[in-house]
């Protein structure tokens, strides 16, 4: 594993020497190595169970490192490419192996037309990644493990052989489209060359900002391959939020459908036996958000009922509150607390708990 790690940091440097030469040859040209590193300790109480006390990457900003670029085609035009990859801080591994650029590789063009990309990138549920909307929906950001939304939602995931399209402001509203000919959630997920035989996805986006005000509604599918007897899976989501200022207030909800057999996306991130999976939830949260000073403080409360493969119905309750400091423009120091209870398979998953995050963030 350290030679292909090594190998492939050989090759990124080539890849950066030869885009900054490329840089000073055209001043319209623009390449930057970019990254982030984060580390801290987790400590989680099963109600019931033991307590553990772990050194973890990611709970605040996943770490990544990564080239990005663009030139200027013409006066209103530029080609851009993003090439990024993610590592543990603990253990120095990488997030996803088989890939060189397994967080987002893509090449595209914006510009008075809006923005197309091609590649591999985060969808608009996924809480990841240049054109996602979820994180602008949770004062958390979709992090620090229970706090954030993915308690109660589902996230989708990376892409795939995907093209995002995204278009030009009008009237304060955007709007956002995205296919994959094949998720590729997994690296044995290979694109085949009979179109219905490859798990597919489609996701639209609209969002509106005027003043304080942002507003958003997702529409995603996962179009199930010809073989697969499971139904398609969908997720409905969509969110407000308001800065009044002094502080900023937030709401969500979502419902998602068929994703716990044969999904993809992989669903929810707690062991269980596939009977016991969640296949459908409603979920909701409210939170706030509120800058003093250096430091940004955060709380919200969520709620899910859902309902298993085997049509048993859970619920979930979270509360969470948490804060990040500004140590400076690139580091920063932050913690969260979370309680959740929870019934039935969730319970039994270890779901039903106290977690508590702290660690510090640096961005390069």
């Amino acid at each position: 594993m350290q030679s292909i790690f090594t190998r492939k940091i050989l090759v990124c440097a080539v890849l950066a020497a030869a885009a900054l030469g490329s840089a000073a040859v055209s001043s319209a040209a623009e390449t930057r190595i970019y990254g982030t590193v984060d580390t801290g300790f987790r400590m989680t109480n099963v109600r019931g169970g033991d307590t553990t006390f772990e050194l973890v990457s990611g709970d605040n900003y996943s770490p990544a490192f990564g080239l990005e670029g663009s030139e200027e085609l013409t006066g209103s035009t530029e080609v851009f490419f993003k090439l990024e990859q993610g590592y543990s801080v603990d253990d120095g591994s990488m997030t996803f192996e088989g890939r060189m650029f397994g967080r987002e590789s893509v090449l595209g063009l914006r510009g008075s037309f809006g923005t197309i990309a091609i590649g591999r990138m985060g969808s608009i549920g996924s809480a990841a990644g240049t054109y996602d909307m979820a994180c602008a929906l949770d004062p958390f950001g979709a992090g620090y493990t229970d706090a954030g939304i993915q308690a109660t939602m589902i996230e989708t995931s990376r892409l795939d052989n995907a093209v995002t399209y995204v278009s030009p402001e009008f009237a304060g509203f955007k709007f956002t489209a995205q296919y994959s000919n094949q998720i590729g959630y997994t690296e044995s997920s290979t694109e085949s060359s009979h179109w219905n035989e490859n798990t597919r996805y489609t996701g639209l986006g609209l969002q509106y900002d005027i003043g304080g005000l942002h507003a958003q509604v997702m529409f995603e599918r996962e179009w199930k391959k010809h073989s697969d007897p499971t139904d398609d899976a969908y997720f409905i989501t969509g969110g407000i939020s308001y800065d009044f200022g002094f502080l900023t207030l937030y709401g969500a909800a979502q419902y998602a459908k068929n994703y716990g057999a044969g999904s993809q996306f992989g669903g929810w991130w707690y062991e269980v036996s596939s009977e016991d999976m969640v296949n459908q939830n409603d979920s909701y949260m409210i939170g706030v958000g509120k800058t003093l000073g250096e430091a940004w403080l955060m709380a919200s409360v969520q709620y899910m009922n859902g309902k298993t493969v085997a049509g048993e119905d859970v619920n979930r309750y979270v509360a969470g509150i948490g804060a990040t400091y500004n140590l400076s423009g690139r580091t920063s120091l932050y913690s969260a607390l979370s309680y959740s209870n929870a019934d039935g398979s969730l319970e039994e998953a270890g779901l039903d708990r106290t977690v508590l995050n702290f660690g510090i963030s640096h961005t390069f």
